[in-house]
């Protein structure tokens, strides 16, 4: 018995070719599924990158419109243009409402109103007796 024990435990455990390339191919595969992992994170990291960029230009995009929309508001308020006219000395004053005046042309328009109803049924035009021909 004695003999049949020491025998076993002295066999020696080798490994087969078949096991080597087994354990070549896992390393290969792992070698493989390591770098492909790296070259996808640094594409995601680009894209992050990129995307980020393209973030901070359209904000930069949206602070300038801002900008410009308040510059065209203080340009059109009626109250600053009104103090500008007064400090600058100029002959242009604000005329009241009932003060408007119709101008009435002095020849027959380009376009003659007829004209735009039957190209435009849609529309409404109204038309009034100075424009009509005879």
């Amino acid at each position: 018995m004695n003999k049949r024990r020491t025998t076993k435990t002295k066999t020696k455990k080798s490994i087969s070719t078949i096991e080597v390339a087994l354990l070549l191919v896992a390393a290969l595969v792992m070698i493989a599924g390591g770098v492909n992992y790296a070259i996808l994170k640094n594409a995601q990291v680009k894209l992050v990158r990129e995307t980020d960029q393209v973030y901070q230009s359209v904000k930069h995009h949206d602070m300038e419109t801002q900008s410009v929309m308040v510059e065209i508001d203080r340009k059109v308020n009626r109250f600053a243009i009104k103090s500008e006219l007064r400090e600058q000395g100029s002959i242009m004053r604000e005329r009241p409402d009932f003060a408007v005046e119709r101008v009435v042309p002095v020849e027959r328009p380009l376009v003659h109103s007829g004209d735009l109803q039957q190209l435009f049924p849609n529309l409404f035009i109204n038309v009034e007796p100075s424009f009509v021909t005879q």
